[in-house]
């Protein structure tokens, strides 16, 4: 059986709040977000989200001097169901994190005359080394839902 939400009614597949809460609390707890300040060109941000069916928290903490931003540490959270091989997993968030540093950070997406000038990798910045996440935590919730995708 295919077990997938791609294009499914959310009646089919309705969100459950509990696991999304739980890889929240889980992302907030990891980051220590309770305990650190923000302030002083330093501050925190969270986002949650369910994407196929696994279910994503995502606290970041940055720091700004000068204008330029780094992106100190990155928990992410999640239940993907039951997970079959946890590096691979771990190994697909933490690319994860550096491509997101690179859409918020370098992302820019241009038009002239009607048409994107961007047309691949070789005319769009992708983050580089010293753009990466410090820090980068992939904290997998332990689930007993049926493995997303």
């Amino acid at each position: 059986m295919r077990y997938t939400n791609a294009g499914a009614p959310l009646a089919k597949f309705p969100i459950e709040t509990g696991r999304l809460r739980r890889v929240l609390e889980v992302a907030a707890e990891q980051s220590g977000w309770a305990k650190k300040k923000s302030g002083q060109g330093r501050g925190m941000g969270v986002a949650v989200h369910r994407s196929f069916l696994t279910y994503v928290a995502a606290v970041v903490e940055i720091e700004v001097d000068n204008r330029k931003v780094r992106i100190l540490r990155v928990d992410l959270a999640l239940d993907a169901g039951r997970v079959v091989h946890p590096d691979r997993v771990k190994a697909q968030f933490e690319g994860a994190a550096v491509f997101g540093v690179g859409v918020a950070l370098l992302g820019e997406i241009t038009a002239a005359e009607g048409r994107v000038k961007q047309s691949n990798f070789h005319d769009y910045p992708v983050p580089r080394i010293g753009d990466a996440p410090i820090e980068t935590h992939v904290h997998i919730v332990e689930s007993d839902a049926l493995p997303a995708e």
